[in-house]
């Protein structure tokens, strides 16, 4: 009897652990097809919340609910477009570049064999460490794919406007539809508390990040400026957007400068030097360092869980996801930390001191 109890258990506990993983697949495959219309839907409702103070404060100068919302649209579409702008004209100047940075990989590759021939004595080192031809291929493929993505961006940008307009049109309207909705229910409350300690959480990360972010690309562009490394706002648009993903974004955009700073004032190196340590530095102490300290335990997220909410964002919606990723990652956790039967799950999310 109690071995036919054990073994129901187990083939329960295995048929809910299936169940649950099917679930994860159908929703993965669901994000995926839909996100088309979810990217901009998400990106929409985090500019709803960064704008949703503008949006009060206009309010109360007693400015008309739908001029109010078409001055937030005519910023974000103006701030938008000036990026645009900045980076297709980024964009071109590197693929002009590209030559002349073959040529510099070219020199790299020889200082890099006479000084292995001298290391290793007796070895013979026959071709190029590096391809330059196939490297000047695969780069020039990278920057016209990035720049082909960009109408691809255009169009998501206008979908998030359109998100964008209804949502601050309407908030008070769906507030008050699901409050109607909720009548009468027992976990009226705790609903609505969930709701708000969403709403606070993904509005001070944000405008931590952005605030952060902002910081981090005005002294990148100050740096640039000041050893005349060519396309400075390009680098400092890049830097703003690299710096909403987390670890990684940093460390790719302060390599990419480098980068390109050998490949513009090499053989002068201390230059090199200087631009890549400064660069890495204003990455380190802002955003390992400032940036904790500012967000406190506000996110309070374990920073495994981060990474696999890149990586699994990352492969749902792209790169938009690996921009998402951490304030969906903190909708979930609050969310299943505030239901019973999932609370743990939430807690084994969060970032242990």
């Amino acid at each position: 009897m109690e071995r036919k109890k054990l073994s129901f258990q187990s083939n329960r506990s295995t048929i809910i652990s299936l169940l649950l993983f099917l679930s994860i697949c159908v929703v993965g495959f669901v994000l995926r097809v839909a996100r088309t219309v979810l990217i901009p839907l998400g990106i929409a409702m985090l500019l709803a919340v960064l704008s949703r103070p503008i949006a009060y404060f206009l309010d109360t100068l007693r400015i008309p609910k739908l001029v109010s919302v078409l001055l937030i649209i005519a910023v974000i579409l103006s701030l938008g477009v000036l990026f645009g702008v900045i980076f297709f004209a980024g964009i071109q100047t590197l693929l002009e570049d590209l030559p002349e940075l073959q040529e510099v990989i070219s020199e790299l590759s020889d200082l890099v064999l006479a000084g292995a021939a001298r290391i290793f004595e007796g070895f013979e080192f026959e071709g190029d460490v590096i391809n330059t031809r196939e490297l000047l291929g695969q780069l020039s493929s990278l920057v016209v794919s990035v720049s082909n993505a960009s109408f691809e961006v255009l169009r998501y940008f206008g979908l998030t406007l359109f998100f964008l307009f209804f949502i601050l049109l309407e908030i008070q309207s769906i507030q008050g539809g699901l409050q109607k909705a909720l009548e009468g229910n027992p976990n009226r409350v705790g609903y609505f508390v969930v709701l708000r300690r969403i709403y606070k959480s993904v509005f001070r990360y944000a405008s931590i990040k952005l605030l952060i972010s902002l910081l981090t690309s005005v002294l990148v562009l100050i740096v640039c400026l000041s050893f005349s490394v060519p396309n400075a706002l390009l680098w400092m648009i890049l830097t703003f957007l690299f710096n909403f993903i987390p670890y990684i974004g940093s460390i790719l955009i302060s390599g990419i400068i480098s980068i390109y700073a050998f490949s513009q004032f090499t053989p002068n190196y201390p230059v090199v030097i200087a631009v890549a340590a400064l660069v890495s530095s204003i990455q380190l102490v802002l955003g390992n360092i400032i940036e904790p300290k500012v967000m406190g335990d506000q996110l309070n997220l374990n920073p495994f869980f981060i990474l696999l909410a890149l990586v699994s964002w990352g492969l749902m919606w792209d790169i938009a996801g690996m921009f998402l990723a951490v304030p969906l990652t903190m909708c979930i956790k609050i969310v299943l930390s505030n239901t019973n039967a999932l609370s743990r799950l939430g807690v084994f999310m969060e970032r242990k001191n």
